[in-house]
């Protein structure tokens, strides 16, 4: 993909997750469960990983949610991912401006 930026830690894990979900998408029909479970399984550790790495640049936190929700195809509730809702929280009062 081109365009990402620097070869922050984030990034870094989140170009492993699109060669994962890559590989996945490219399983033949008939692949067995237990080869594509093991890559899921694989998959969702690295996106634990990728949602705990703290963010340098809003373009990290965007991957993460891309990852996290695979693109959007998924949903993202603070019980499934707390540590990504508690950075987006402190992300926004980072933001803000103060009186």
């Amino acid at each position: 993909m081109s365009g990402l930026p620097p070869d922050t830690p984030v990034m870094k894990l989140f170009r492993e997750w699109e060669a994962m979900l890559a590989a996945e998408e490219a399983l033949p029909p008939g692949t067995p469960d237990q080869v594509s479970d093991a890559m899921l399984f694989e998959r969702i550790a690295l996106e634990n990983r990728l949602c705990e790495t703290p963010s340098q640049c809003a373009a990290d936190f965007a991957a993460k949610l891309v990852a996290f929700t695979s693109w959007g195809d998924c949903t993202l509730t603070k019980g499934e991912a707390p540590a990504m809702w508690e950075e987006a929280c402190q992300l926004l009062e980072a933001g803000r401006d103060k009186p």
